[in-house]
């Protein structure tokens, strides 16, 4: 009799741990609170009725020179966020749209991290959704997830790529080769993600059964980051994008600057965090010294994040133009799964004391993040953390971009013949492409006034024509 009933009683209790540490369902349930979260910044954001540069030029410009197979500029490299951009806007564009796709994209990295703590350190359901939540309100990784750039698609793609890398399955190694490829081409720090995935893969070269999938998913790498090449017919420059040329001479300075940024006080170029840091002196200390104890308990597992921060650490030092906080978010991600890692390591299972130990510094985490993000919403929300007015686009006083965008696309509004007071080429993208099916102003239009204005690449320069004239 008793055997049964602890029979009974164990059938009963397995029902709810089933429940708990389901997978699908933890990870949908973390989806949606990170869209709502990052969804809110976006219309806080969205009251300034203000489109920044680079977004203008990530969603509308890139975008509209990717159909017309024209690199625009020496810094537009990162070929496969603008494709991502490109495809976003087929259902409806806004002048704000790139924020809400940018945000539905980005809720799924927190989803990511808990699944990449579940099947890479094992850690049990309900440790890795409060981590999961917490690690997705750190500064560094929400305020470049409304952002309507191709910053933080590389994370995503590179997290995505080293939890397929954990399979054993033949598709899911040509997926992982296929992700880690993205990431690079979204974004340049995605190829912090290479030498991980690449490890992940290369013992499988002697496993029969994975050795085709790894070759074939090694030349599918090759051609993913090749294909820009022969698509844009004008291309002058591949990969590197705004990161510049590589520079040693003041790689120290700049490191220590990103560590300031990431610990102490975030202030860099488009960081639109009111000051915060990307982790925060406790989390940034955690994070040091979970990366250092977890480098002597469990080497075999942690050394993808060991190769993914010293690649975003060594990429960034050699970055020779406009640093800051936002080309280093694999990093950001990687030191709070450490933070994450130290934890589980004192709460280990079976002990009330251990348990407190790992959620109570987590709650406690949680809750001074929730205090720091409703600071930076109110603060986008009034203006208090302003949005850069950082192009030329004519405003008139008491009016808004977001009013006079939409005065010139229903032509109540005449753009002026010499387009004195705008920039051709993210002025005229813009109504192009908010004006689609039927443009109010021609491609034709837009390739000859941007190569007037000698800020682009020319139309008609063949690839690589800048390179040559160096040599």
């Amino acid at each position: 009799m008793p055997n049964i009933a602890a029979a009974a009683s164990k059938q009963q209790r397995e029902p709810r741990r089933a429940l708990s540490d389901n997978q699908t369902l933890a990870a949908a349930f973390l989806y949606v609170i990170q869209l709502l979260l990052i969804l809110a910044l976006v219309v806080a954001a969205n009251r300034q009725q203000l489109l920044t540069k680079e977004e203008a030029s990530s969603a509308f410009v890139a975008p509209t020179f990717l159909s017309l197979r024209l690199q625009h500029h020496v810094y537009l490299t990162n070929f496969y966020g603008y494709v991502f951009y490109f495809w976003a806007s087929h259902p409806v564009q806004t002048l704000f749209s790139c924020r809400f796709v940018k945000a539905a994209i980005m809720a799924f990295v927190t989803p990511l991290v808990y699944l990449y703590l579940r099947r890479r350190f094992f850690i049990e359901g309900q440790r890795a959704f409060a981590a999961s939540i917490a690690i997705g309100m750190v500064p560094g990784l929400l305020c470049f997830s409304w952002l309507g750039l191709e910053i933080g698609l590389e994370t995503l793609l590179g997290l995505l790529a080293l939890w397929l890398a954990l399979f054993e399955s033949p598709w899911l190694v040509i997926a992982s080769c296929l992700a880690v490829s993205l990431a690079a081409g979204s974004y340049g720090s995605g190829f912090a993600f290479f030498p991980a995935v690449i490890v992940h893969h290369l013992p499988r070269l002697r496993n029969p059964k994975l050795r085709g999938a790894v070759i074939a998913g090694a030349a599918l790498a090759a051609a993913v980051m090749l294909f820009p090449v022969f698509w844009w017919t004008n291309i002058q420059s591949l990969w590197i994008g705004g990161g510049g040329h590589p520079r040693t001479d003041g790689a120290v300075g700049r490191i220590a600057d990103l560590f300031r940024e990431i610990f102490v006080h975030g202030d860099s170029y488009y960081f639109f965090g009111g000051g915060a840091p990307a982790l925060g002196i406790v989390v940034g200390l955690a994070a040091v010294l979970g990366l250092a104890v977890m480098s002597f308990r469990q080497p075999a597992r942690c050394w993808p994040l060991f190769a993914v921060s010293v690649c975003t650490v060594g990429m960034y030092g050699l970055a020779g133009n406009v640093p800051g906080v936002r080309r280093t978010l694999p990093l950001v991600i990687a030191l709070a799964i450490f933070a994450v890692l130290l934890l589980n390591s004192v709460a280990g299972r079976g002990s009330r004391w251990r348990a407190i130990a790992f959620y109570v510094p987590l709650a406690v985490a949680i809750a001074f993040e929730t205090g720091r993000y409703n600071g930076i919403r109110t603060g986008l929300a009034t203006s208090r953390i302003p949005l850069p007015r950082d192009f030329e686009f004519r405003i008139p006083p008491g009016s808004s971009m977001a009013a006079e965008i939409a005065s010139l696309a229903s032509g109540s509004v005449k753009l002026p013949a010499d387009l004195q007071g705008y920039e051709p080429d993210r002025t005229l993208c813009i109504l192009y492409r908010l004006t689609l099916p039927n443009p109010i102003v021609s491609t034709g239009e837009i390739i000859s006034r941007c190569d007037r204005h000698g800020w682009s690449i020319p139309s008609g320069s063949s690839r690589f024509s800048r390179l040559r004239k160096r040599q």
